[in-house]
């Protein structure tokens, strides 16, 4: 029991580590407009904004009580908090991962105990549970929204 425990925690270590690796990447902005976010100036003035472009010395925005359009130079900019959309995809692969050592930890107790015996419906109840785990963290991964922020004078 001890063995597959420690099994099961090294299988789980290995899918977070896994998981920072493919999630801390850099991501090119270009040139789109970001439809929300927030900008931060060099005085300390902080406001939401919305379809902020940014462009390689100035950045334009709506504030989200106008539509009229307003710039600022870059200089004048501390950061750029911009939502670029929402975690589904690493909510998903945690709760898939989380299922998937429970299924994994369940198989390795019965099969290293002799008294217990194999439910002949493993397979179909083992991807039931990844399914609904890996939906659920769909879910819960939606419903977060993904920021990227910029620092442009560094």
């Amino acid at each position: 029991m001890i063995s597959g425990m420690k099994r099961c925690i090294f299988l789980l270590k290995i899918c977070v580590l896994v998981n920072l690796n493919v999630f801390c990447q850099n991501y090119d902005f270009g040139t789109k407009p970001y439809s929300n976010g927030s900008i931060s100036l060099k005085n300390g003035v902080k406001f939401d904004a919305l379809q902020i472009d940014i462009q390689a010395d100035s950045i334009s925005y709506n504030l989200v009580n106008s539509s009229f359009r307003n710039h600022y130079h870059m200089s004048r900019v501390d950061y750029v908090k911009l939502n670029i959309g929402h975690q589904g995809k690493r909510g998903a692969f945690l709760g898939g991962m989380a299922a998937l050592s429970i299924v994994v930890y369940s198989v390795l107790d019965v099969g290293l105990d002799d008294k217990k015996v194999f439910n002949p419906n493993i397979v179909r109840n083992s991807i039931i549970l990844v399914g609904a785990g890996t939906g659920i963290g769909l879910i819960i991964g939606m419903s977060k929204p993904r920021w990227k922020t910029i620092f442009p004078n560094l």
